[in-house]
């Protein structure tokens, strides 16, 4: 029980950091894809 318990947790903090993670990426490339809208003339 207590070794399943600590995986259930482990995949949960996985989880969590992949969906931060992915935050940024699509937040940086939203960044990104502004950036070089506005630059264009």
């Amino acid at each position: 029980i207590l070794r399943t318990s600590f995986i259930q947790c482990f995949l949960n903090y996985f989880v969590i950091l992949l969906y931060i993670g992915l935050q940024d990426l699509s937040s940086a490339a939203k960044m990104h894809l502004t950036e070089s809208e506005d630059t264009d003339p």
